[in-house]
């Protein structure tokens, strides 16, 4: 648990959760944080509950954000990803997977099929649980059994792949590319980009809505008319 003060003068409580749940209450209002979760609390605010991982939070904060851009533009939401470039073809790849794509195999066990093999996937909920998994390659099997995944309640989750291979084209002189054709109904998805901060941008399209090195990486997110790459069968 931290206590900081705000340049403004007034106070901030942020308390991390590692395990068990811990309820944090503020301005008479009370949020319940489980395990991997944060709490923010301003003073004379309502308290907010969110990931304590980062990647997650970001996705989710680019899943809010496509849905909203997509409201705006009166077409439909694609499936925001997170692309971080490993080197020649390959990238780590954060997605959101909708609730259609995991079919139930036993009580509380649900199987997710992937179309590249992936070794050391991860799950979470958008709150920021880490589901277990037991991943074999192209099969990814999830454990809903734990008292904060009850399946019923969840729509999407959060899909980290930490290699796939012919996600960029690469080339013998170094240059990489990324390429996706538009998608034959109205549609926004946001990619964001993490590149090495040493890279060369010869060339993109369309233009960056948002750009900032973050972490000693180049970090670009584009709103394109085009879908996501399926990672899922």
């Amino acid at each position: 648990m931290r206590l900081v003060k705000k340049p403004d003068g007034s106070k901030r409580t942020r308390v991390s959760v590692a395990s068990g749940s811990v309820e944090l209450e503020s301005s008479g209002k009370k949020v319940l944080l489980s395990a991997n979760t944060e709490g923010i609390a301003d003073e004379g605010k309502t308290p907010v509950k969110r990931p304590s991982n980062l990647e997650v939070n970001e996705m989710v904060r680019l899943f809010s954000r496509n849905n909203k851009l997509a409201i705006q533009s009166k077409v439909n939401a694609g499936l925001p990803a997170i692309i971080d470039f490993k080197g020649g073809s390959s990238a780590a790849v954060w997605t959101i997977v909708p609730h259609d794509k995991l079919k139930e195999t036993n009580a509380g066990q649900y199987l997710l099929k992937l179309k590249y093999p992936a070794f050391g996937a991860k799950i979470f909920t958008l709150e920021g649980t880490e589901l277990p998994v037991n991943n074999q390659g192209r099969n990814i099997q999830i454990d809903f059994s734990g008292p904060d995944a009850d399946p019923s309640q969840i729509n999407q989750l959060v899909l980290y792949l930490p290699e796939i291979k012919g996600i960029f084209q690469s080339d013998e002189g170094n240059i990489v590319g990324f390429d996706r054709p538009a998608g034959l109904n109205p549609i926004v998805t946001l990619f964001q980009f993490r590149l090495p901060e040493s890279a060369n941008i010869e060339q993109i399209y369309p233009e960056p809505i948002e750009t900032a090195r973050k972490l000693n990486k180049l970090v670009i997110t584009v709103a394109t008319d085009s879908s996501m790459f399926e990672v899922c069968e």
